[in-house]
């Protein structure tokens, strides 16, 4: 799974679009490590950035619907990237309108992990979209990755910034749960 990411954001890098990891890749690197069998990417991608990324992308080793890639981008929904000789995915994450997501990605840390330097989402970031998730979709697994994270980033959380965007997500109740006082 390392060398699709490493991959897939050489293409984006060479194509000009910004992006920012998020999902288990970006909780493992604010808090605990685990593996992943998925790989998640928000992607700043226009329409006229996407057909130079399609094309960029070789037949015989990826597929991407261009379909499902062109409403992506339009729609702001994810779409695929599915590796044909290795069999792992990407979800590709058009950047949202949303003003957390724009938030978000303007926060994003530039950090080195797995082995190269790859733009990733905040720790709080991080927690917030876990708990939004979790409020959506409950799992225990996104509450050990936000467990984790706190554990593992302690003090060095933003926490007036956590409960800020906790209140406007909807997701106080569960921030509040999870952490200490």
């Amino acid at each position: 799974m390392t060398a699709l990411l490493h991959d897939l954001l050489d293409i984006l890098e060479a194509c000009g679009i910004d992006y920012m990891v998020v999902g288990s890749v970006s909780s493992s690197v604010h808090g605990q490590a685990r593996a992943t069998q998925d790989l998640d990417v928000v992607v700043n991608i226009e329409p006229q950035q996407l057909e130079q990324f399609l094309k960029a992308l070789s037949d015989d080793r990826y597929y991407v619907s261009p379909t499902a890639a062109h409403e992506g981008v339009r729609k702001r929904t994810q779409f695929n990237v599915i590796d044909l000789k290795g069999g792992g995915k990407i979800d590709l994450l058009p950047l949202k309108r949303r003003p957390f997501s724009q938030s978000e990605f303007q926060r994003r840390q530039t950090v080195h992990a797995l082995d190269r330097t790859l733009s990733v989402a905040t720790p709080e970031d991080v927690i917030l979209s876990k708990l939004e998730w979790n409020a959506i979709t409950p799992s225990e697994r996104q509450l050990r990755d936000v467990a984790g994270i706190l554990a593992t980033q302690g003090d060095r959380l933003d926490f007036e910034y956590l409960q800020k965007w906790a209140e406007h997500l909807g997701v106080s109740e569960q921030l509040n749960r999870l952490t200490p006082g």
